[in-house]
């Protein structure tokens, strides 16, 4: 009969999978951007996939970055750079971009905190709150980015400065 793994073995797994992910994700994600360049190279333009995958695996990275647990000094930087490829991306109209940033980066966050829930069950009642907490906060974002992503870009603009959809008459 197989023992049963205890919780202490399970934090421990969990502990090593999360340093395969952070290890791990920036090398899927160079071979994305390699995948990128050879696109661009043979046909002059990346498709919208490709830099959909860029934008997800992009934040992916950055959000597991933040699954290290230092101080808030060492992980400013990763907030930052975060917030600022958000704001570019969604005030050049690439808001399924932007989307894809934070769903990536709210991921890594969403899904360590879902486990740590899902082991705390049979704990104290303080800690699962605490977790929970912190497995919410990660579902708001992951579920906000999904939303950014879902919506699409905003229409371009045509020449009179008008942001209708492009084959709609005028009203």
């Amino acid at each position: 009969m197989p023992a049963v793994p205890s919780l202490a073995d399970l934090y421990s797994t969990s502990f090593l999978v999360v340093a395969f992910v952070i290890l791990g994700a920036p090398i899927v994600f160079l071979v994305i951007v390699g995948l990128a360049v050879l696109q661009r190279r043979r046909t002059g333009r990346v498709g919208t996939t490709l830099t959909d995958l860029l934008a997800g695996s992009g934040g992916f990275v950055l959000g597991s970055f933040l699954l290290l647990q230092a101080e808030l000094l060492i992980q400013l930087p990763i907030f930052v750079t975060l917030a600022y490829l958000v704001v570019t991306r969604w005030r050049r109209g690439r808001r399924v971009q932007a989307g894809w940033l934070v769903t990536g980066a709210a991921v890594p966050w969403t899904l360590l905190w879902g486990w740590y829930f899902g082991l705390s069950l049979g704990g104290p009642e303080a800690q699962a709150q605490n977790i929970l907490a912190r497995f919410s906060v990660g579902a708001i974002w992951l579920g906000f980015g999904l939303w950014l992503a879902w919506r699409g870009d905003r229409a371009p603009a045509t020449p009179d400065g008008d942001r209708r959809v492009p084959g709609t008459k005028r009203g």
